[in-house]
């Protein structure tokens, strides 16, 4: 596997914390990986600044990483749902990933891993995905793992995902509507 750019799309809260320095650390560790994630906390600024430094940091990135948290499909799914005609009100977990998922001009779609974490089994959840995750063809390109098993091997998932991202860009088969604020 050659050099893989990965941007890290979470729930910032609390109890997610070790979780994603767990991962970012495994990121950050392996020769083939690079962190392209948010790496300055930029909550002072104003959410145009923030969305565009986001959307650089996406585009320069071909895997997107989701942290799927039990609090992101319960009580912060405001954060991975789209609300209609609205970009700011819609959750950055969302817009991150229609982001991701985007094939257009100055970003290329990008493979997407489903890290689930521990305790949550994707047959479970699956009626609590939002759209953007289970709908059309993107469901089927989205490489799905838990957690414990992503950190074991992330080449694996990795890999995986860019397979399925490489197959779904020579069938044109990304059905992705986002209402992405542009």
């Amino acid at each position: 596997m050659k050099r893989t750019n990965c941007f890290l799309s979470y729930s910032r809260e609390e109890e997610n914390k070790s979780i994603h320095s767990a991962i970012t650390e495994l990121i950050n560790q392996k020769k083939k990986l690079i962190n392209y994630s948010e790496r300055h906390n930029k909550r002072s600024f104003k959410n145009e600044i923030i969305w565009n430094y986001l959307c650089n940091r996406i585009s320069g990135s071909s895997c997107t990483i989701l942290l799927l948290t039990k609090d992101l499909l319960d009580y912060n799914a405001k954060k991975i749902n789209y609300v209609k005609g609205d970009f700011l009100e819609s959750g950055w977990v969302y817009n991150e990933i229609c982001a991701s998922l985007q094939n257009r001009k100055n970003n290329c779609l990008n493979a997407l891993v489903c890290v689930i974490c521990n305790g949550m089994k994707l047959n479970k959840i699956q009626n609590k995905l939002p759209k953007i995750l289970k709908e059309g063809d993107n469901f089927e390109y989205i490489t799905w793992v838990e957690y414990d098993d992503f950190l074991k091997e992330p080449y694996q998932f990795i890999s995986d995902a860019m397979l399925k991202r490489r197959k779904q860009l020579r069938h044109s088969k990304y059905s992705i509507v986002c209402n992405l604020h542009k």
